[in-house]
């Protein structure tokens, strides 16, 4: 037995060194090819799988293919071993870092509870070794303040974000900063938070390198504002109405938003005569100062009492078609629906709703489903076999005009949380919003009935189980009430 250590030791050791050596390799590659890091890394933890630093590596790797249940299980398995004195065991250090992403990945599978608790963990074992860096803190105090958010425990939620933000001055802690306030009602120190966005998320930095000044809302009677749009459609939709009060301060706004929208608001912003709509793929204009649509509350110094009840002082002008051939005339109640986002956005996994759900709403006699639903998921209402069922409306629409034009002849709409729930709350349709528990967009909060900004607009919110069946149940129960 004796004789045989030597060699077994050497053989771990031999094991050892070329595991390391595929996890610097993928630590290399990391930056350039993603793939090519997974890669090595799957070949590191095979070699050795007592590599801790090799899990924790792929756990990461994992996350950034968006491969969550991956993640979780390589962290699971990082965790598990046991405390080692050798390069690349598992350490204390070490094993709160594994704690505190799997604790964010479990959060981001849904996992709450279990996310909680491991999260709780880390920060225990923060607490027991001070000599440790305050970021893991500060990631752990992150962490903990989406996990409370997310159960509707606000205030903490809010505590634990200061706490994280204290630790660590990152980005990416005063952006989950800024979401804890948000979602509790705080919009005017949650926006101004969340100007930490445009250096924290790589695709938006380059607005830092804009060829004009950062306008602060100072009236510039004699110069020109650019404002473009830097998230989704629905944020274009939403912050268009802080364009007329900009518009006021300047001699000139250049408004860049996306191609699907220029038709639309140039319409509906005419009345803006000083402002000028243009697509956001067009190069850069000439202008003096600049500031993104999403930011104009923040530039304009608006409270949190104003940001809530800002007037939409425009409205959607969409084509107006003659009485359409596709409106079914034998039924009592037409509703528009959607039920897919873009699948770029961090909450569409929770957000968007299998489109099987919505055939549930036939439980109601008399009702009539059209799809407004653009883009890839078209192919859901064809693949589940309901072309007859729900009539396709995608084939009529170009871009929001279109949208807009159709949704005038429909009684309601009942859409995830995306940009059709926007488009037709702004156009002054009534919108039912089924709204996952996981996801969540901040002008709907956490536990209120409405978003801010939309009175027409009713939020019908997942319970504790994040599911949607019961979900869908209330809506039937709700339409009951609507077919006469």
């Amino acid at each position: 037995m004796n004789d045989a250590a030597p060699a077994i030791e050497s053989a771990f050791k031999e094991r050892r060194n070329k595991a390391i050596e595929y996890h610097n390799a993928s630590m290399q590659a990391v930056g350039h090819d993603k793939m090519l890091a997974y890669r090595l890394l799957c070949s590191a933890v095979t070699v050795d799988p007592s590599f801790a630093q090799g899990f924790y590596a792929l756990g990461n790797a994992c996350a950034d293919l968006r491969m969550i249940p991956a993640s979780i299980a390589a962290f699971r398995r990082q965790l598990e071993l046991p405390l080692g004195p050798l390069a690349g065991d598992l350490n204390v250090e070490f094993q709160i870092k594994g704690m505190i992403n799997l604790a964010h990945r479990l959060q981001s599978d849904g996992l709450i509870e279990e996310a909680y608790q491991v999260n709780e963990d880390a920060l225990q074992l923060l607490v027991a070794h001070p000599d440790l860096d305050d970021e893991g803190t500060a990631f752990a105090a992150t962490n903990m303040s989406l996990i409370l958010s997310i159960m509707g425990r606000d205030l903490e939620a809010i505590q634990f974000a200061r706490h994280a933000f204290e630790q660590s001055k990152e980005p990416i802690i005063e952006v989950g900063l800024a979401f804890a306030l948000m979602h509790a009602g705080h919009y005017a120190e949650g926006l101004a938070r969340f100007e930490a966005r445009f250096a924290y998320k790589p695709a938006m930095r380059s607005y830092l390198e804009y060829p004009y000044k950062l306008w602060a809302g100072e009236e510039h009677h004699g110069k020109t504002l650019f404002v473009p749009a830097e998230a989704g459609l629905g944020d274009t939709i939403s912050f268009t109405r802080f364009i007329g009060q900009a518009a006021r301060r300047m001699k000139r706004v250049i408004y860049a938003v996306q191609p699907e929208l220029v038709r639309l608001l140039r319409g509906s912003l005419k009345h803006w005569p000083n402002v000028e709509v243009i697509p956001l793929t067009t190069g850069f204009p000439i202008a003096d100062v600049w500031r993104a649509v999403g930011s104009l509350p923040v530039a304009l110094d608006l409270s949190d009492s104003e940001i809530r009840d800002y007037p939409q002082a425009w409205q959607p002008q969409g084509d107006d078609p003659a009485p359409p051939e596709w409106l079914a005339p034998d039924r009592k109640l037409h509703i528009g629906i959607a039920w897919a986002g873009s699948p770029d956005n961090d909450i569409d996994r929770f957000r968007s709703i299998p489109f099987s759900q919505f055939l549930g709403l036939y439980r109601v006699p008399g009702v009539q489903l059209y799809s407004l639903q653009v883009g890839p998921h078209v192919a859901d209402l064809h693949g589940a076999g309901a072309a007859a069922l729900v009539r396709d409306l995608s084939p009529y629409i170009r871009d929001a005009c279109d949208t807009v034009g159709l949704m005038r002849n429909l009684d309601l709409i009942i859409a995830a949380e995306s940009f059709v729930p926007h488009l037709a709350a702004a156009a002054g349709k009534e919108v039912w919003i089924p709204l996952s528990k996981l996801g969540g967009d901040w002008r709907c909060g956490r536990n209120s009935d409405q978003p801010i900004w939309y009175p027409h607009t009713k939020l019908v919110r997942q319970g504790p189980d994040a599911q949607w069946q019961p979900v869908f149940d209330r809506i039937v129960e709700m339409l009951k009430g609507r077919v006469v």
